[in-house]
């Protein structure tokens, strides 16, 4: 059976290393077809949102994802990493992120 559903939530104090795992993992589900990345409250800064979206790039299939990075601590280079990670999912349906009470736009 191949995984087409995932939900995680990750709050770590060391969420950056977290998402770098996770990142891994999700490389390797090429079948998924709904993602749910929970990192509300979570230490994850730019760099773990750039490894999220390294991650995201081989999962061609996708068709429903969402990312919450409310108050954590990424930055405009997180979301911008996210931004061209999703650009490339061309089965895309419905795109939810939310990234309130973080560093973005905060130049």
């Amino acid at each position: 059976h191949r995984l087409l559903k995932l939900s995680a939530i990750f709050t770590s104090a060391d969420s950056d290393t977290e998402a770098a795992s996770v990142s891994k993992g999700l490389s390797a589900l090429i079948a998924l077809r709904e993602l749910v990345l929970n990192m509300k409250d979570s230490a994850v800064g730019d760099d773990g949102a750039i490894a999220i979206a390294n991650g995201l790039q081989a999962l061609k299939q996708l068709q429903q994802i969402t990312l919450n990075f409310w108050s954590t601590q990424v930055g405009d280079d997180g979301a911008m990493a996210i931004a061209s990670g999703l650009k490339v999912l061309k089965q895309l349906q419905q795109v939810e992120l939310n990234f309130r009470d973080t560093e973005v736009g905060d130049a």
